[in-house]
């Protein structure tokens, strides 16, 4: 018999804004750097993941809906419905922001599906 870890339906709700606003208009400033390592700008956030909801805003190629999440050592996925993919990157470089790498990977890995 078959135990799904997850369903369909699961996946939907997690991947569903929970937020009134975007990300960055609901932080405070915070220290210097805060910021550089996730725009926040068009992000919203879903249960455990940030969504892409504006990416004219967000500074990076990618469809409405588009999901994932980064650690604090420039670690990174995201999961695209609209073009069926997906992209894991895994790095150990603290600050995340040191490398600067995740809107190049982003515009990278748009490149490669266009």
């Amino acid at each position: 018999e078959e135990n799904p870890v997850t369903t369909p339906d699961l996946v939907r709700q997690m991947a569903s804004n929970q937020l009134t606003a975007d990300i960055a208009s609901m932080l405070p400033e915070g220290p210097e750097g805060f910021r550089e390592w996730m725009p926040f700008e068009g992000l919203g956030m879903g249960l455990g993941v940030w969504i892409a909801q504006d990416s004219k805003r967000l500074g990076w190629q990618s469809n409405q809906g588009e999901f994932g999440w980064g650690g604090v050592a420039n670690t990174v996925f995201w999961i695209d419905p609209v073009s069926d993919s997906n992209t894991m990157f895994f790095t150990q470089v603290m600050p995340s922001s040191k490398l600067g790498l995740r809107v190049e990977l982003h515009r990278l890995a748009a490149s490669i599906l266009n």
